[in-house]
């Protein structure tokens, strides 16, 4: 498992504790031009 060496913004890790795995997913895969269709 890949370990972080640098610091996450208090901002970022914030949004990211509030976000769950499949919408951060989902976001991933839309930004690169996937279509996401749901139910997910």
């Amino acid at each position: 498992m890949p370990r972080r060496t640098t610091q996450t913004p208090k901002r970022t890790h914030q949004t990211l504790k509030n976000m769950s795995y499949e919408s951060m997913v989902i976001s991933w895969l839309m930004y690169d031009g996937w279509q996401v269709f749901s139910p997910v």
